[in-house]
Formats: C-alpha cells, sequence, structure tokens
C-alpha cells in the first residue's frame, strides 16, 4: 500500500469512572487532540461487553504516529483523560497498513 500505520489501543476506564462519562471525554479527545495531529487520518472507538474500549487510528505514515505518542505524553489537554484509563488495561499496538478495503 504505502506508508500507513494503524495504531491499536485497548483499555478500560477506572471503576470510579462510568462509561458513559469515559465515552464523552473520549470523543473529545478524537476531535480536540487526535483529529488536529499532523499526519491524522481517522479514528474509530468501539466498546465490548466487558467494558475494554478499543481505538483505531489510521496515520499517514509510523513517524506521525510516533509523534503524537510522544506528544500525548506531555499533552495538558487529556490530562484529565489519562487519568481516567486503568493502567493495568492499557495495551497498544502498532501495524504497517497493508490493504484496506472501503464500500
Amino acid at each position: 500500500m504505502n506508508n500507513q500505520v494503524i495504531e491499536i489501543t485497548y483499555f478500560k476506564p477506572i471503576d470510579s469512572v462510568s462509561q458513559e462519562t469515559f465515552g464523552e471525554r473520549n470523543m473529545r479527545v478524537g476531535l480536540e487532540y487526535a483529529a488536529k495531529q499532523p499526519g491524522f487520518i481517522s479514528r474509530e472507538t468501539g466498546l465490548d461487553s466487558k467494558g475494554t474500549w478499543v481505538i483505531v487510528v489510521h496515520w499517514e505514515s509510523l513517524a506521525h504516529a510516533q509523534a503524537s505518542m510522544q506528544k500525548w505524553g506531555n499533552e495538558p489537554s487529556v490530562d484529565d483523560f489519562k487519568v481516567m484509563i486503568d493502567p493495568n488495561s492499557f495495551r497498544m499496538d502498532v501495524f504497517s497498513s497493508v490493504s484496506r478495503l472501503i464500500t
């Protein structure tokens, strides 16, 4: 395909945060942070029956994904969201995109 990458993140909110509150803040993070990063293509969020969230972000390149991840760690605008995430549930993987079908 090209140099595009797929970033997939899994996590649960901490027990004191409702799924509704977490979901609302997640949407704002997508609009106010992720979508404004260089190289951003798209972001999709899912929730399973056990309360695990998945976020799939498409980036133009690995360099764009890495830059966003690095900025995320020091970005004050998402600090309140980061503390809502159970750190024991967090997992992130990055894949090179090899094909994409959109119908």
